[in-house]
Order: C-alpha cells, then structure tokens, then sequence
C-alpha cells in the first residue's frame, strides 16, 4: 500500500475510533479489510472509480460468502463516505453501490463432546493450558473472542465474578467452578498482576489458529471457530426455554425488534429465533 492510502486509511481509522467509538476489533477488521483493497485495485483512492469497486466486488464474490462480501462493501462504503465528507474527493462513488442480499444462516454449534474432545486435544503446556482456560470461558460467558482476549486480572471480582463492559455498561457474569480453578492456576503460574492482560500476546487470529489444529486432533471434520461457542450457549439456553429478551441481555446480541415465544423443536422455528437475535458480532450499519 502506498503512502497516500496509507495516511488516509489511518485518518480515517484515528475517526472511526475518537468519533464513532469503534471497538478495537471491529478497527482491525476495517484495517485489513482496506489494506487488501488498496493492495488489489493498486490504484491512490482518488483515481478509483465505481467500476473498479464493483469489479473488485466481482472478485471477491468468487472466494468469499456473501455476507462477508457484504461486510467488506460496508467497510468500502464508510471509508468513501468519509473521503467524501472531508473533501478529499468530489464524488461518493460508492453512492450507487448496494449491499448483496443478506443471507440469514442457522449460526453453527458444537455438542459437548464434541467440546470435551478439543479441550482433551489442546496441547499439554503452558499455551495448551492456556487455550484450555480461553476455550472454557468462551462456553461459560458467550463472550466474544476478542472480549475475552481483553480481561485483566482486576475484571475477576470477589474470585466469582467476571466484570466487563458492553457499550459503556458494567456488567458480571458469575463464573463456573472448573473455570475457575484454570483460572487461578494460570493466574499463579503466570505470575499475573491486577492490572495485566490475562491472556497478553495472544490475537483471534493465532487462537482460531489454534483451535482447528486441536479439532483436527480430535478428528472433528468441520470447520471449528470461536464463534460456534457462543452460539453453542445460545441454543442451550433456548432449549432450557429461557426468554428471548434473556438471551439477548445474558450474551449482548442486538436487533431484537419483538419478544416472541418459539418452539424450538424444528429446523424453522430455530431458524427464526436466531435470526430473530441477530448472532454475530458485525455491525453492517452504513450510518457514518
């Protein structure tokens, strides 16, 4: 990537932080997402042009889901959208440019033995306990992998609790006895302080990484990310038949527009419930 997209890409990366309170992963993305784009259209953002978007769009229909396509053409539409406001073009080319169709999938889950085979299968040291402990908070919290990548020793209160903050708002979730105990253990043996990151030096990226080669050990034969954890909460949530509106404060999903009562017993009422609460941690909203 050259110079010139290189400082307008970090321009625009410092406003989607100071401005719109971007989380950090959610900047990360943005970043790769547009550094790929500037390396294949090897054009500086003011000779582009919307054919060359759309061609590019074209490409990346042929490698990647639709949905991801969709993220990427968001991600496109708010840095010209910004280039547009400030000036720094005379017009929004990307202006004419839709979204695909979304497609609404069934999120993927994993059973728990299926779960207990990737924990007995991760690897017997120091980063094997460690991705042991991440594994069984990911199934106790439904957090997202990068909030759990993001706790301190201080967000464990009372040796119960886990305390984070989800839009500015604290919340707990009380911890499970067995994750509590790796937990405590890799605190110790790691020496951890109050205000250090539990799990610093370790990305999404090297744990999803991680987590396929441990389902390959297991002779899992699916594709294994760190997602499926938290969906795998969800639907056990939902056949214990909690409320809907439970789900979404337990696990912090959004667009919920209507409470509703489901039978969870077939494909098209499971369909409905999960498009219902919107799982993902992708917000593809073109507001800037």
């Amino acid at each position: 990537m050259n110079e010139i997209n290189a400082k307008e890409l970090k321009n625009f990366l410092k406003y989607l932080k100071k401005e719109k309170k971007f989380a950090d992963n959610t900047l990360e993305s943005y970043k790769i997402d547009l550094e790929v784009f500037f390396s294949m259209l090897n054009k500086n953002y003011y000779d582009m042009t919307e054919k060359d978007i759309l061609e590019h769009i074209e490409v990346l229909r042929e490698k990647y889901t639709q949905n991801t396509v969709n993220r990427k053409v968001t991600t496109y539409k708010r840095f010209f959208k910004y280039l547009y406001k400030n000036n720094k073009i005379e017009r929004l080319i990307t202006e004419n440019i839709k979204n695909l169709r979304q497609i609404n999938y069934i999120p993927e889950s994993l059973s728990k033995t299926d779960i207990k085979k990737i924990i007995d299968n991760c690897d017997k040291d120091k980063k094997g306990n460690r991705d042991k402990l991440v594994i069984h908070l990911l199934v106790n919290t439904g957090l997202l992998i990068s909030e759990i990548l993001s706790i301190k020793k201080s967000d464990i209160v009372n040796n119960k609790y886990l305390k984070y903050s989800h839009k500015k708002y604290p919340k707990m979730i009380e911890l499970k006895e067995d994750t509590l105990k790796l937990l405590n253990e890799f605190i110790k043996n790691n020496n951890i302080k109050n205000d250090d990151y539990i799990f610093f030096g370790l990305t999404r990226q090297n744990f999803a990484a991680r987590l396929k080669k441990y389902a390959r050990k297991a002779k899992i034969d699916r594709n294994i990310y760190p997602n499926m954890f938290r969906n795998t909460l969800a639907l056990d949530l939902l056949e214990k038949g909690e409320d809907i509106k439970n789900i979404k404060e337990k696990l912090n999903y959004i667009n919920i527009s209507r409470a509703g009562i489901y039978s969870i017993r077939n494909k098209k009422s499971i369909k409905e419930i999960y498009n219902e609460i919107a799982i993902g941690d992708w917000d593809v909203s073109e507001n800037i």
